[in-house]
């Protein structure tokens, strides 16, 4: 999977509270979740390879597998 695809289909980074997308990761991590917790455990079983990826992209997996 190509890293905006997996940031797509996880629905990236937003706000605990607003559900909001997050544009700047990593400002305040405790208000962080991932956008769609199931499909990201689907990602978690099943992803092997995460191909041109971005640093956002990897910080959104990073946050998931947490």
């Amino acid at each position: 999977m190509e890293g905006p695809k997996f940031d797509e289909y996880v629905g990236s980074l937003v706000n605990k509270k607003t559900k909001k997308k997050i544009e700047i990761f990593g400002k305040d991590p405790k208000v962080e979740e991932i956008g769609n917790e199931e499909a990201m455990l689907k990602v978690r079983e099943n992803l092997k390879v995460l191909a041109r990826s971005r640093p956002n992209d990897k910080y959104v997996m990073v946050s998931g597998l947490k």
